[in-house]
């Protein structure tokens, strides 16, 4: 299982044609006199029969990924493939590479891994999703759906209508994990972030929390299948279609999988028959979907299966991750709470007003992001021959984009925690390039739920900020790699009320 799961942490198929291999050698692509490299010519680690590097992936069974690319990177340069099992991936590093892959993505990218959950959802849970797999589709299904959700989702004010039960919900996160610390004021924070997370999303697309920090049953569950279909989520990603549906823990991954739909579709359907069509005051994004194609549509309760899904572990473990932060380093935890009490007071509430006008808090969960990303590159299928570091990357190649978000070449001292680097006008502002640090990705399919992702990461730690001093005193943290990155141990924090 080991062999299969460090295997199953790079391998992707990408296998480019030799037709599209030669026809790429022979294009003149842009500047006649300027030559390019041959897609051949390409470094790649040293290469074994049948798990070509494989071995690298084999022996490095506790290193983060982004830590091992790292690695590649400094022994191979920023450009470089790795091959498994007769597959190749191109690895890029620079943000450079990254803005011209993207600016070539055209206006429906395809991020390859994808079929295997579009296949358990059309042939294990078409009651929940219909005929659509939502924002897991490609090509035209996938732009119909991003187009039919697309202005409700990404409109600001969309997010900014859920402030005052967000913080409700932060207030109550913040009143459970002071009610379960220990004798000596210490409280592992993660399982706490995961409920908040769940009733936020749950908060904003289906009109009511699902009351997972109060314990409910349903909320409990949601998260414990969700958990288990993400220990093998990685799994399904990676492996080709014709071999994954065949290894044993594809049943429990559906398994998991639909249990977790039929809930959520449960509670969706207890709140749309509760929507009044007519209500045009009501300005959630629930109604606002279902007052736009009906109550009879399934868009609006796969949107809502897609953020609730996503939500409960990117949204959950990046504010484990933020709230670490802030206990690691106590001057700037200090500098943000003078923030928050100068807009807030003691115990005030916040508002859209006041929201808007925080920057440090902004800076704060930027710089955490940027540290220790859950999501911490881009995945893309090239659709058009292009130029990639130098290199002939022929159509059809699978690309993995690897953040510069830790790099020194983008920013100076990366290894310390400086939210005034997102300051504008600060002296320690960034002078990093614009596609440097993309947690939530970038163009027609960058992550349709960052605002609200956004907002719930500033209500919680405002809350908590506002409320308690918090220090972190065990060994640095360091992420879990999987489809969604973990923080790789607990995070346990000592709160002390202010």
């Amino acid at each position: 299982m080991n062999i299969c799961k460090n295997i199953a942490n790079i391998c992707t198929t990408c296998r480019p044609s030799v037709r599209a291999q030669n026809t790429l050698a022979n294009a003149n692509l842009g500047d006649p006199h300027q030559t390019f490299k041959r897609w051949a010519d390409i470094p790649q680690p040293p290469s074994y029969p049948i798990i070509g590097n494989g071995y690298l992936f084999l022996k490095t069974e506790s290193t983060a990924l982004h830590n091992l690319y790292a690695g590649l990177k400094q022994s191979y340069g920023d450009v470089y493939k790795t091959t498994v099992l007769g597959d190749t991936f191109l690895n890029i590093h620079n943000p450079e590479d990254l803005k011209t892959l993207l600016a070539n993505d055209g206006p429906k990218p395809i991020i390859p891994g994808f079929d295997n959950f579009t296949r358990i959802r059309k042939d294990h849970q078409t009651q929940y999703f219909g005929e659509t797999p939502g924002l897991l589709a490609q090509g035209d299904e996938w732009y119909q759906f991003r187009q039919a959700v697309q202005q409700d989702m990404m409109r600001p004010k969309s997010a900014l209508y859920y402030v005052e039960e967000i913080e409700n919900i932060a207030v109550e996160f913040t009143d459970k994990v002071n009610a379960a610390k220990d004798q000596n004021g210490y409280v592992d924070i993660g399982k706490f972030c995961q409920e908040f997370a769940l009733d936020s999303i749950s908060c904003i697309f289906i009109g009511g929390k699902i009351g997972a920090l109060a314990g409910s049953k349903d909320g409990e569950a949601m998260i414990e299948k969700m958990g288990v279909f993400m220990k093998y989520a990685i799994f399904i990603y990676m492996i080709p279609s014709h071999i994954c549906h065949w290894l044993p823990f594809y049943k429990k991954a559906v398994k998991a999988s639909t249990e977790t739909a039929a809930l959520i579709s449960k509670h969706i359907e207890h709140a749309r028959e509760k929507i009044d069509i007519e209500d045009e005051s009501d300005e959630s994004v629930l109604s606002k979907l279902v007052r736009k194609h009906g109550k009879d549509s399934k868009i609006p309760i796969v949107m809502a299966m897609d953020a609730i899904g996503a939500g409960i572990d990117t949204t959950g473990n990046t504010a484990i991750l933020l709230l670490y932060h802030l206990a690691k380093y106590p001057e700037k935890q200090e500098k943000l709470y003078q923030e928050i009490y100068s807009f807030l007071g003691k115990k005030g509430n916040i508002t859209s007003s006041s929201l808007l006008k925080m920057r440090y808090l902004k800076a704060c969960q930027q710089e955490s992001q940027r540290m220790l990303p859950v999501t911490s590159g881009i995945i893309r299928q090239t659709q058009v021959e292009m130029i990639l570091g130098g290199y002939q990357v022929p159509a059809g190649t699978k690309v993995l984009v690897h953040s510069a978000n830790n790099c020194e070449d983008s920013f100076s001292n990366p290894e310390l925690f400086l939210p005034e680097r997102w300051l504008r006008g600060h002296s320690d502002q960034h002078q990093a390039g614009a596609y440097s640090n993309i947690p939530f990705s970038h163009g027609p399919r960058s992550c349709i739920g960052q605002r609200f992702a956004r907002l719930e990461l500033y209500v919680v730690m405002a809350k908590m900020i506002q409320r308690f001093r918090i220090e972190y005193n065990g060994e640095d943290v360091d992420i879990k790699s999987g489809l969604v990155g973990a923080p790789d141990k607990p995070v346990i924090l000592n709160i002390k009320e202010r």
